[in-house]
């Protein structure tokens, strides 16, 4: 808890788990976020990933995040996983201009293949978005889903959000 930049940073890895962790409270230098997956390179790999039951709450950025601007076509498929897991912003803070979401998924370039899923899972009180998408160009060739998930008491989506869901209260097969 109380951490000042990051819960957690992944910039790479293969055949990553974590289980049963807290993401409490992050604030001071931007990204301030609950967990970020950010590779600074396209031969980075981010490949079998999976939160499993993790909490993150009152983060003064997004609470989960994947910015993928790093990866292209070249990179190898993507594969994220987050299962029984709760975002809960508790109405703090602004993450680069836009107000910190639940989750946010961005920078996905033409051509980048795989994959982020959301399941059985929980977003409350952001002052953001539920979920946020930026820049999201490679939708025929990268999937994000939601399924299982009850988003609710989430703020307003406003035009410069690039795309995002909103007091959807269950997302099913999104």
């Amino acid at each position: 808890p109380n951490n000042h930049r990051q819960g957690m940073s992944v910039g790479v890895s293969t055949n990553l788990l974590v289980e049963r962790t807290q993401f409490v409270n992050t604030s001071g230098t931007p990204p301030q976020g609950g967990v970020d997956l950010e590779p600074d390179r396209a031969t980075t790999k981010l490949s079998n990933i999976a939160f499993r039951d993790c909490v993150a709450d009152g983060n003064a950025g997004h609470q989960f995040q994947a910015w993928l601007g790093k990866f292209n076509a070249s990179t190898e498929p993507v594969s994220i996983r987050f299962e029984n897991c709760s975002a809960n912003g508790r109405g703090l803070g602004t993450s680069f201009g836009t107000a910190p979401a639940g989750f946010m998924f961005g920078g996905m370039a033409p051509g980048l293949r795989g994959s982020i899923s959301v399941l059985n899972s929980l977003v409350t009180e952001t002052s953001g978005p539920g979920a946020l998408f930026r820049r999201p160009t490679a939708a025929a060739t990268f999937n994000i889903s939601f399924r299982n998930t009850l988003i609710d008491r989430v703020a307003r989506c406003t035009a410069s959000d690039h795309g995002c869901a909103k007091d959807m209260h269950y997302l099913d097969d999104f």
